[in-house]
């Protein structure tokens, strides 16, 4: 497992941020100002599952909202974490994408990192 984003970034696509012509993925960086500051909205597409990524900085953390549409239309979508080879994923929500549970609005939150006991 990677130390470091450069670290990452080489062992999986030969690129560094310094670098970023890589074997594989391209890379864009995207410098996210602060919470009084627009955000960007990034589109990505795949045939009829666009989603907006949105990195919203919020002082002392950052938030990278996903906002899922299926053909046009609003949608869910189910997510998952992984550390240590173990999946973890949403509990039971009422509404599923792929099968996994889902939800409207899916939030990555960045900030400042602890340990809990996760049994």
């Amino acid at each position: 497992m990677s130390k470091n984003l450069n670290e990452f970034l080489a062992e999986y696509n030969g690129a560094t941020v310094t670098t970023p012509l890589g074997d594989e993925h391209p890379v864009t960086v995207i410098d996210v100002a602060g919470k009084d500051e627009p955000s960007p909205f990034i589109i990505i597409n795949h045939g009829d599952f666009p989603v907006i990524v949105n990195p919203i900085g919020l002082g002392d953390h950052l938030s990278v909202d996903v906002h899922s549409f299926v053909k046009g239309e609003d949608a869910t979508a189910g997510v998952f974490g992984m550390s240590t080879g173990k999946r973890w994923a949403l509990p039971e929500t009422g509404t599923t994408s792929h099968k996994w549970n889902s939800a409207n609005l899916i939030a990555v939150l960045v900030g400042e990192q602890g340990v809990k006991d996760a049994s």
